[in-house]
């Protein structure tokens, strides 16, 4: 299981993997580490992180 990482729109992704809005548990995004974290429907949110991708 996953820890519970969560990152907020605007902030520097700490790892690459897949991640879900908080705001809407149907989409989820491929984020790499070092990307920022985007909006959702241009509103910030928080994303949460369900599957870590390998390096």
């Amino acid at each position: 299981m996953v820890n519970q990482e969560v990152i907020n729109s605007g902030e520097i992704c700490t790892m690459s993997g897949i991640w879900r809005s908080k705001n809407d548990a149907h989409t989820a995004i491929r984020i790499l580490e070092g990307e920022v974290m985007p909006q959702f429907r241009d509103m910030d949110t928080s994303w949460e992180m369900i599957q870590h991708l390998p390096k």
